[in-house]
């Protein structure tokens, strides 16, 4: 609002292109210096978009990058076009245009704006929005009255707030822009990782999958854990075998003794080759990108009891121990 910035960078994900845009359009409506940054180029093309950024320039009359910011690609390009725009400085002219009877209001306000304010850092038009959206900073030093009748006509033509009809506006502005600049491909094939993903995410072979991967982290646990368990405890009776033969057996030291080795052995031994494997598995299953699926799959029907799809974490985990389960 103070007008001070020599150029504005507009960073907008390429992939949601659409729904970024309504910033940038309000940025125009400024007359701010912008460029706009199409980010994620590489994500658009994997969604079958195909944007030409020179369209989308001329039709929004400021300049467009698109960039991969990952990479690097087109950043430097980027930089020195909102240098040279920096230090031009000129006038920006644009024709962002609302609908014939909203645009009508806008004027009928900007000319407002202009008789009420000397010496503005923003745009007129920017303002007069701004005063037609109920923006009180704006609204105490306009013209109040006259504002808010014409708040009140566009209320009455089109039988909302007027605060909506601006943002519809906007939308219309940039859904205009993407039908003229962008082309999405239908025939768009999907990828191996897409095609899993649908089919680990099924409506109903989902909760199938997930209840045999639930099953094999079960029986792989129990199975590699018991393997384990016996060599421990093999271990941890040889040693305590070979520590109480120096204790008389009915001795307070034999007691004492054989209750911390039982208590290690049952620390170590029985609940070590239970855990190690699981928390491999649950890292793996973390690590792929399954749990916040299985989570999907089954939020449905945990709100049935109150919990979301997040809760089969500690389900899971209270399987095993009901410690890590609340604390989760």
């Amino acid at each position: 609002m103070s007008g001070k910035a020599d150029v504005v960078i507009n960073v907008v994900d390429a992939s949601t292109l659409l729904r970024g845009m309504s910033l940038t359009i309000e940025l125009l409506e400024m007359g701010m210096p912008v460029v706009l940054c199409l980010n994620m180029m590489d994500e658009a093309r994997k969604k079958g978009m195909e944007i030409d950024a020179e369209c989308l320039s001329e039709f929004l009359g400021a300049p467009v990058i698109a960039t991969v910011a990952t990479r690097g690609e087109n950043v430097r390009e980027l930089f020195i076009t909102a240098l040279r725009v920096a230090k031009e400085k000129r006038e920006i002219q644009r024709s962002l245009k609302y609908s014939k009877d909203v645009e009508r209001i806008v004027e009928k306000a900007e000319e407002i704006v202009k008789s009420s304010l000397r010496n503005l850092k923003v745009s007129s038009r920017f303002l007069a929005i701004k005063a037609l959206e109920g923006d009180p900073e704006i609204l105490e030093m306009v013209e109040r009255e006259e504002i808010e009748g014409l708040r009140r006509e566009l209320e009455s033509s089109h039988g909302r707030d007027a605060e909506e009809v601006i943002i519809s506006e906007r939308h219309s502005i940039a859904l205009k822009a993407f039908s003229r600049c962008v082309k999405v491909r239908k025939d768009l094939k999907k990828d191996f990782v897409e095609r899993v993903d649908e089919f680990l995410t099924h409506r109903y072979l989902g909760f199938l999958i997930a209840a045999l991967i639930l099953y094999s982290v079960f029986f792989t646990v129990f199975s590699v854990g018991g393997i384990i368990e016996e060599r421990f405890i093999q271990v941890f009776e040889t040693l305590s075998e070979d520590i109480l033969r120096n204790f008389p057996e009915n001795s307070l030291e034999y007691h004492l003794i054989n209750g911390v080795l039982l208590g290690i052995s049952g620390g170590v031994a029985i609940v070590l080759p239970y855990l190690i494997p699981f928390l491999i598995i649950l890292s793996i299953l973390e690590d792929t990108g399954y749990i916040p699926r299985i989570a999907f799959i089954l939020d449905g029907a945990f709100h049935r009891l109150g919990l979301h799809g997040g809760a089969i974490s500690p389900l899971v985990l209270g399987y095993g121990c009901s410690v890590p389960a609340v604390m989760a």
